[in-house]
């Protein structure tokens, strides 16, 4: 178990899963047999050379069990039906989430009418009065949806995510009913399931709902009670990672086992069995995690080089974790959680001891920090590939918060335990945990709050690329025999120089990184990105000196559009600061986000509408910007720069020019009194309503101003219209339409809304305008270039607009007639 022939092989598997979705699997498949054949038959001649061949024969079958993972994924896909309900009977694999507004599961298919792939899995939302159990069977009336590709520049992927979890589609489940369980079923129910809701049950009792939400995804895993403003700042301070469920949580489990069993007299091999249980336990508790089963599996291997009585090298162990699970789970080489626990743990297992044997006297006070840079070092490459940013403070916060968040679970398995075993025992634990969340917290808060903790590096592929070599030959370098002859001596040429390049590579990775800068549009052009926020607007303006955001979207005990869409944008553009935040009228889904940007990011204006009588704007909420004090969330809003400077924005105001921001609503409180009656009327009249004007071309942005305020703003065409409240009947008006012509609209709203929007009636009037219409809830976030010669759409999906459009020439007017504004007047 010593050995680390496991090592090359699973890098192997892995890179060939990866490259699987391009390569055939047939083709794999046969020059993996061959390969096999070939090492066989070289071994007894080289070693050296049947290893390589083995190693080549493992790429080709992971291609293999790649290509056939994504291709049975996608023919299963072809064959789903969105136009058709669906009765389906599944059997439910893993603990569901009933925290949330609706109950989700994992389902695995086990009948359904039209006909899905016996055994597929399926992500299905349960109506809320719904309780399933892990091991149930379920049949349900539901919709099937297959899961969508990226909604937003540098988001989420839903596709990806499904694909990695091996899931066919997403259901929604309008009738559900229990059928019998199986007999393994009700001993899951009753072991398992039960353990893992009265520990539930017992952390919610004897916790606030603060400590409460970081306890629990420390102990099973579970954060839908994790509250964006709270997860954004883990994320900042680069502490995502103490609440996944990884080695830390099985490693502090497994320990504590094996001292119980050590001091009731077992021996070496009763405490490796021992550990091992806790390991298999813990996954039974918390569910098949795949950052979690790899840390199981590692401990099953410690626990079996303990029996065996033989040494149990870490990177062998990783091999044999890493070709265990992907022979089972080939999905799970795209899983983000798992790639970072590998990434981390092979920081810990091969950077960390060089490190300190240079340094044997100062080891106690120097392992913790090696520990944190080591497993920082090598899962940079991945951070900065998923999300496009890494977080310079974690280093410094790992020293303080790993300890905290250890003795933080220590506290909490005691505590329930306690409990469990007396009611009322477990009070000095849930003490603990209290204590120990807050101090938590305060070092979450104090390490976000550094200006641009989380440095957008934006989406050049060699900023990762550089970073991964690095680790690579870092690795490589710290990697060598240990027979005391090769300790001997000393440090090899080929070590020597992998050690220079590769600190060579992550130095150039990291200038490269701090340098990025953001895309514009050449001179004379301007971008306008409608982003997919759900029920709400956030519209981003390129401009060639800088970029502005109009609205920020919604935000919810749950979803926070700023932190989860917005953010994740301006990383992926390596975008650092905004010129401009200009916030239409004071409705949440407008202005949701707007505290967590000026939390996280330098704004230097923030733009909104005049104070009107009993309409205040959206820029009374923000006071504290102005002055930089302290909110009321959980996190404190922290400006990341100066405070912004407040601009009122009336009828009549010019912004910017070149290309021209002018304000066309709302009017003057001293204006005029009728139109200031139209606008006082609804905080959604009292909006900002913009107008961007390059070499001619126009496009308007109408916030959720009704008809009435349509029919007061000027005439002239239009190249590009922002419909007005997202498509409501009571905006988009006929005549409005048959004033501005519009060329291209977009409508922003959210996939199923309770709203019902957009209405059917603004859709018929578009298209009796002629005007080419496109939505964000259908097909996410909306890309436009405006020039002298109109607008364009861009497909951000297929190829990149930040470097296509940038790479032309200023563009020259054609002649286009600029379309004066006339002085607003009531219809």
């Amino acid at each position: 178990m010593g050995g680390r022939n496991a090592a090359p092989l699973a890098v192997a598997l892995w890179l060939g899963i990866l490259m699987g979705p391009g390569v055939p699997a047939a083709v794999s498949l046969a020059l993996g047999l061959a390969l096999v054949a070939m090492a066989f038959r070289v071994r007894r001649a080289s070693r050296v050379v049947s290893d390589l061949l083995l190693s080549l024969a493992m790429l080709a079958g992971g291609a293999t069990r790649g290509a056939a993972h994504h291709e049975g994924l996608e023919h299963a896909r072809r064959q789903v039906r969105t136009d058709r309900l669906y009765r389906l009977s599944c059997e439910v694999v893993t603990p569901p989430d009933l925290a949330t507004d609706r109950v989700t599961v994992m389902g695995r298919v086990i009948a359904a009418t039209p006909p899905l792939p016996r055994g597929a899995l399926l992500r299905v939302r349960l109506p809320q009065e719904s309780r399933p159990e892990w091991g149930d069977r379920l049949e349900c009336l539901a919709n099937l949806e297959p899961p969508s590709p990226p909604r937003n520049p540098g988001g989420f992927d839903p596709r990806g995510a499904a694909d990695a979890a091996g899931i066919l589609a997403n259901a929604r489940a309008f009738t559900v009913r229990a059928l019998p369980p199986p007999l393994l079923a009700t001993v899951i129910r009753a072991t398992l399931a039960r353990w893992r809701r009265g520990i539930e049950s017992r952390l919610h009792s004897g916790l606030s709902p603060t400590a409460e939400s970081l306890v629990l995804p420390l102990v099973t895993g579970d954060r839908s009670d994790l509250s964006p403003a709270l997860d954004a700042g883990l994320r900042a301070a680069g502490l995502i990672h103490l609440l996944a469920l990884s080695g830390l949580h099985v490693s502090a489990l497994a320990a504590a086992t094996r001292m119980m069993v050590a001091s009731a007299g077992g021996g070496v091999a009763a405490r490796g069995a021992a550990g091992a249980l806790a390991a298999l336990l813990y996954a039974g508790l918390a569910g098949p995690i795949p950052s979690l089963m790899r840390a199981a599996v590692s401990e099953c291997w410690l626990g079996g080089a303990r029996i065996a009585r033989r040494a149990a090298d870490p990177i062998q162990g990783l091999g044999v974790s890493a070709l265990l699970l992907l022979a089972m789970a080939p999905g799970w080489a795209r899983d983000l959680g798992f790639q970072l626990s590998f990434a981390a743990s092979l920081g810990l297992a091969a950077l960390a001891p060089p490190l300190l044997e240079g340094a044997p006297r100062a080891r106690a006070v120097l392992a913790p920090l090696a520990a944190t840079l080591c497993a920082q070092l090598v899962s940079s490459p991945i951070l900065i590939a998923w999300t496009h940013g890494v977080s310079w403070p974690g280093a410094l916060a790992n020293l303080v918060a790993v300890p905290l968040s250890g003795l933080l679970l220590a506290a909490a398995w005691i505590a329930v335990t306690l409990e469990a075993l007396l009611p009322g025992a477990g009070h000095l634990g849930f003490s603990a945990c209290e204590l120990l969340s807050r101090a938590l917290i305060q070092v979450t808060e104090r390490a976000a709050s550094f200006p641009s903790a989380l440095i957008a590096t934006g989406h050049e592929p060699a900023v990762a690329v550089l970073s991964a070599a690095g680790a690579v030959l870092l690795v490589l370098a710290a990697c060598r025999a240990r027979d005391l002859e090769s300790r001997r001596g000393g440090t090899s040429p080929a070590r020597f120089g992998a050690l220079a390049l590769g600190l060579w590579c992550c130095a150039l990775s990291a200038a490269l990184a701090l340098s990025a800068r953001e895309p514009r549009p050449p001179e004379g052009r301007a971008w306008l990105l409608a982003l997919d926020v759900g029920q709400g607007d956030a519209i981003a303006i390129g401009l060639a000196d800088g970029w502005w955001l109009v609205d920020t979207g919604p935000r919810s005990p749950r979803f926070d559009s700023g932190q989860g869409v917005i953010r994740p944008f301006l990383r992926w553009a390596a975008i650092r600061e905004l010129d401009a935040l200009a916030l239409t009228h004071d409705d949440g889904d407008h202005t949701g986000g707007a505290e967590a940007l000026l939390s996280s990011m330098p704004i230097a204006r923030l733009i909104g509408p005049p104070p009107l009588p009993r309409r205040p704007g959206p820029l009374a909420r923000f006071e504290w910007a102005r002055a930089g004090s302290r909110g009321a969330w959980w996190r404190p809003p922290r400006l990341a720069g100066l405070p912004p400077r407040f601009q009122f924005a009336a009828l009549g105001d010019t912004l910017r020019d070149a290309p021209r921001v002018r304000v066309l609503w709302p009017p003057r409180p001293e204006g005029d009194s009728a139109l200031v009656a139209i606008a006082t009327s609804s905080d959604n009249d009292a909006g900002l309503v913009l107008e961007l004007e390059t070499r001619g071309t126009r496009a308007l942005l109408t916030a959720d101003v009704d008809s009435l305020v349509e029919e007061s703003l000027a005439g002239g065409d239009l190249a590009w219209l922002k419909v007005g409240h997202h498509g409501s009947p009571s905006s988009t008006g006929v005549q409005f339409l048959e004033r501005t012509h519009p060329r291209r609209a977009v409508i922003s709203c959210g996939l199923h809304n309770v709203y019902g929007h957009p209405s059917p009636l603004v859709l018929s009037r578009l298209e009796a305008a002629g005007v080419r219409l496109d939505r964000t809830d259908l097909d996410g976030a909306q890309w436009y270039e405006l020039s002298a010669a109109g607008v364009e759409r861009l497909d951000w999906r297929t190829s990149d607009p930040t470097t296509e459009r940038a790479s032309l020439g200023p563009v020259e007017s054609k002649g286009v007639a600029a379309v004066g504004i006339a002085a607003p007047r009531l219809p």
